[in-house]
């Protein structure tokens, strides 16, 4: 998907509300490059991926009411 197709889709997804996206390319100058896709939409947002099929499916999940699972938030706290 390229950025133009992610921002057809957002545009639907968004049916008008506040919607942007935005392309990172983070180039450490030893042949390690990564690039980030982000999404974000007013009252539901922002998502981060590596691909923009991976942060549309996760701002689609979270609009349908899915559980969204993070490496940063913990999924037990352990108590004393």
């Amino acid at each position: 998907m390229n950025i133009a197709e992610a921002k057809q889709e957002l545009m639907d997804l968004s049916q008008g509300t506040y919607h942007s996206l935005e392309y990172q390319i983070d180039d450490h100058g030893n042949g390690n490059v990564r690039q980030t896709c982000k999404v974000y939409m007013d009252k539901h947002g922002s998502f981060s991926a590596s691909h923009w099929e991976e942060a549309l499916q996760s701002l689609k999940d979270t609009i349908e009411g899915k559980p969204t699972i993070s490496e940063d938030i913990p999924l037990s706290v352990k108590t004393k």
